[in-house]
């Protein structure tokens, strides 16, 4: 008596039935692949003074937005918070007394 192989037989890869692979078979996408757009939508490209107005606006947006939020935290700091009137912030002597407290020997 010869004593059996014991090794299972090599599983055959699961099809769904209609010749295509199996999911665990297909290849994956790479991943920077981007779809194909249709070709019904081509995408039109913005006229050349409205991409320069935008850009232009997007440069000066950020520092005129650090501009504003400088200008309502001192109002709020020294109006609100420092309890004194608000109009004092543009004073000059305001500034000058805020320079001695800082630097003073």
């Amino acid at each position: 008596m010869k004593p059996k192989d014991l090794k299972a037989p090599a599983a055959r890869p699961a099809s769904t039935g209609d010749g295509s692979p199996s999911p665990s078979q297909a290849k994956p996408n790479p991943p920077n692949a981007k779809p194909n757009p249709p070709a019904s939508s081509a995408k039109k490209r913005m006229p050349t003074w409205l991409r320069l107005t935008l850009r232009v606006l997007r440069t000066i947006a950020i520092p005129l937005l650090c501009l504003l939020a400088l200008v309502i935290g001192v109002l709020v700091g020294y109006g609100y918070v420092g309890g004194r009137d608000y109009g004092d912030v543009w004073s000059l002597d305001t500034w000058k007394h805020l320079f001695e407290l800082v630097f003073a020997e």
